[in-house]
């Protein structure tokens, strides 16, 4: 059910990630974010303040009391299940984990791929594209039932009766498309376990989520940092696994950073200021590919409205 005053502040990161980042005495993290093309601004920050942007998930053209349901019934539900993945993964529980804490992590990981802003974005950008491919049966019946004044495509009669109309069917069909079923089996297939490595600190960032050679081919990975000392890691196979088990802990450390700072395009959030020079130099650096942009890119030629 609706809450009175639902909530307009969306975490694409949510607090309980966050929580790990902060300072033990303070309760604050270290937040870095770029206004400006070449100014990064450093900060303490309550994680309230972190990972959030108003009204991320509102549903286009709803009233007030169902447009937040994305939130309130939606990633709120999920973020809760995961959340107690998190705290078993922390503490080495891995090999005990229930089917159903696996699944609500799995679901975890995947919206983490699409959830947030610019993940988001590129998802509305492809999917709206998706919506307005040719549809030879109602462009047909369109055709015949249109009024002269009518304007010539279905897509533009429903835009100008609807002006949200496809946003909201966007919005409405994202957990459908990203807690895709097959992308979700290939999660619960891969091997599972957590590194916690003796030196070095992870970081964290709107773009958490590492994924190299694919979910289902062979060296295939997905890194994601869950702590300042612990990094789940989900491998296509075992012996994957065992190469990056070899590796130097600060050879992983370090290239995790790199991927998520350099993805980074909102914030960056550390539990201390001691990789400031890290930061201000990777920040932004690398183009954040994705399962979201790759969705994308394969509709990216098609356009429902002007503004494309």
């Amino acid at each position: 059910m609706m809450t009175p005053n639902p909530p307009v502040k969306h975490h694409y990161i949510p607090q309980f990630m966050l929580q790990q980042w902060t300072d033990p005495v303070t309760a604050r993290l270290q937040r870095y974010t770029r206004p400006h093309e070449r100014k990064i601004v450093q900060r303490e920050s309550a994680t309230s303040e972190a990972g959030f942007e108003k009204n991320l998930y509102k549903i286009p053209g709803l009233p007030e009391d169902k447009a937040q349901l994305l939130e309130t019934d939606f990633f709120s539900k999920i973020d809760d299940k995961a959340a107690k993945t998190h705290a078993a993964l922390l503490e080495g529980r891995i090999a005990d984990l229930t089917d159903a804490q696996k699944i609500a992590w799995a679901r975890f990981i995947m919206l983490l791929m699409f959830r947030t802003p610019a993940n988001l974005a590129a998802f509305q950008h492809g999917f709206k594209g998706a919506l307005s491919q040719p549809l030879d049966d109602v462009d047909a019946q369109y055709a015949e039932l249109k009024a002269p004044d009518d304007p010539a495509t279905y897509e533009e009669y429903a835009v100008r009766h609807d002006p949200l109309i496809f946003d909201r069917i966007t919005m409405l069909e994202f957990p459908r498309v990203a807690l895709n079923e097959m992308v979700g089996a290939h999660l619960l297939r891969m091997h599972w376990f957590v590194m916690k490595p003796s030196k070095g600190a992870f970081l964290i960032s709107d773009e958490p989520v590492v994924m190299q050679a694919g979910l289902a081919k062979p060296m295939g990975h997905i890194a994601v940092p869950i702590g300042p000392k612990a990094l789940f890691l989900a491998t296509f196979d075992i012996p994957t696994q065992q190469v990056i088990a070899r590796m130097k802990c600060k050879d992983i450390v370090r290239e995790v950073n790199r991927q998520v700072v350099g993805r980074a395009s909102r914030f960056v959030a550390a539990q201390d200021e001691q990789q400031e020079r890290f930061i201000r130099n990777h920040f932004g650096t690398i183009e954040a590919i994705s399962i979201a942009t790759l969705f994308a890119d394969k509709y990216s030629g098609y356009d429902i409205t002007s503004e494309g």
